[in-house]
Parts: C-alpha cells; structure tokens; sequence
C-alpha cells in the first residue's frame, strides 16, 4: 500500500515453468516465488522479446520493500 496507495493483491495465473516442477520435485519443503514483468509491446516468449524497463524498476523496489517489511517482523 506505501508503494501504490492500494491494498496487496495475490493473484495466482496459468502458465508452467518445466525448471520450477524440477525444483519442487527436489526441495518439497520449499517455498517458491516467481516474478515477472511485462509491459506494451514485450512480444513475451516471441523472437523479438523484450524487456519493459519501467515495469521491471517498479517490481524490483515493490519486492525490496516487502523483503524489508518481513524482516522487520521476524
């Protein structure tokens, strides 16, 4: 909420990552987070992929600010 004025919102979508069954399949106990940024026009999964630089700095300093705020409550 401190980042966008609005309340966190967990979504869950599609998609399979063939690397992360593996990984799952290894580490049951674990706990994995993936992440990812999109924006106009990347082209996602195409030959001409890119990647969304504005998108990309808001994910890395919402991620930031909620690794702080969890260890802070540890």
């Amino acid at each position: 909420m401190e980042l966008t004025g609005l309340p966190p919102l967990a979504t869950w979508t599609g998609g399979t990552i063939p690397f992360m069954a593996m990984m799952q399949g290894k580490y049951p106990e674990a706990m994995f987070l993936c992440t990812g940024t999109s924006g106009p026009g990347n082209n996602a999964h195409g030959p001409d992929e890119k990647l969304h630089i504005p998108s990309s700095k808001r994910l890395t300093v919402a991620l930031s600010a909620t690794i702080a705020a969890i260890s802070e409550n540890l």
